[in-house]
């Protein structure tokens, strides 16, 4: 399982708990737990984004040296 996935399935988790809890204070401490996994998972998708963009950047950009240099070259 993905820390992804592991995010997820706990705010899954915490919003079942807490649909199936009648104390208020359960209630709201679970639904409060659920939102802080979903921002976990949001800010984990957002990095990995990000992550995934530089990686892309920097290939381009060692692609477009590796090109210069061979041009450099002949």
């Amino acid at each position: 399982m993905s820390t992804l996935e592991f995010y997820q399935t706990r705010a899954a988790q915490c919003a079942r708990e807490a649909e199936a809890t009648n104390l208020v204070n359960v209630k709201e401490r679970l639904l409060n737990a659920r939102l802080a996994w979903l921002q976990m998972a949001e800010r984990l998708e957002r990095t990995n984004e990000a992550r995934a963009v530089g990686l892309a950047h920097k290939a381009e950009a060692t692609a477009l040296a590796a090109r210069e240099a061979e041009m450099a070259t002949n």
